[in-house]
């Protein structure tokens, strides 16, 4: 695969039990060297399982062979002059252009949402999430671009429900996080997306996500947002930060088109 950036990752489902535990990545020029899946040889699951150490910003060729593997989608860690045209950034919940407000937020790392229907158990982006079910709560975020998509996970287990508000530019969309009646998986679904703005006005915009009423144990979880930039790389990217001390977010990637 060609990339523009610093360093590529790849995500979906590692190998089966059957399967070889190890490949071989070669990176532009380089000699190709040995790579282990996580928890190799034990059972399946749907994370990051392969990133390429840093590399200098601009073009690079990442081979990876002797792999049998599912692939969801990679994610490149774009450089200060990546071009980032056409592109979708992500935003992990740890992200420092992410601002929290309220008390009830709990983090979570390496939790393993386990799946029953159709799927394997996997982790969130990052391997983490920021959760709350406190009124009050929210998180704001500033971006400079034509859309903006906020997801999460989602517990068919849980009970009650969860309102939130999605305000963009004083424009409020309200959504309940609530299991609908049914015969409902009892897991944790993944990549869930909870709030879609395609179609926006090229420039500045600001979200914010409020909790707005709460029932029962249901939880509002919070992975990652995904939007599509109107500046042309990091180094034109406007800075929302209050501090002027602050870089742009290195943790924006640009996400690829899925192969599984």
């Amino acid at each position: 695969i060609g990339l523009a950036g610093t360093s590529i990752s790849f995500v979906g489902n590692t190998p089966s039990q059957n399967s070889p535990t190890w490949f071989l990545a070669g990176i532009d020029s380089n000699e190709p060297y040995n790579c282990t899946f996580p928890i190799a040889g034990q059972t399946q699951l749907y994370t990051q399982w392969y990133q390429t150490p840093i590399l200098d910003d601009g073009l690079h060729i990442v081979n990876l062979s002797s792999i049998a593997v599912d692939l969801d989608y990679v994610l490149i860690t774009p450089g200060m002059t990546t071009p980032l045209k056409e592109s979708t950034i992500v935003v992990d919940d740890t992200d420092q252009e992410l601002i929290y407000k309220g008390n009830g937020w709990n983090t979570t790392t390496n939790e393993v949402m386990v799946c029953f229907n159709g799927c394997v158990n996997g982790l969130p982006l990052g391997n983490g999430t920021h959760r709350t079910r406190t009124v009050g709560d929210g998180l704001k975020f500033m971006f400079a671009g034509t859309s903006i998509s906020v997801y999460g996970v989602f517990d068919w287990t849980a009970t009650g429900s969860v309102s939130l508000d999605f305000t963009l530019d004083n424009q409020t969309t309200s959504n309940d996080v609530i299991v609908p009646p049914g015969n409902n998986p009892m897991q944790k679904t993944q990549n869930y997306q909870f709030y879609s703005a395609p179609n926006l006005t090229a420039g500045n915009h600001t979200l914010f996500i409020t909790v707005t009423q709460s029932l029962g144990n249901q939880t509002f979880i919070f992975d990652f947002l995904t939007y599509q930039p109107s500046f042309d790389s990091l180094a034109t990217k406007p800075n929302f930060n209050s501090s002027p001390s602050q870089a742009p977010s290195p943790r924006a990637s640009i996400s690829s088109q899925s192969t599984s």
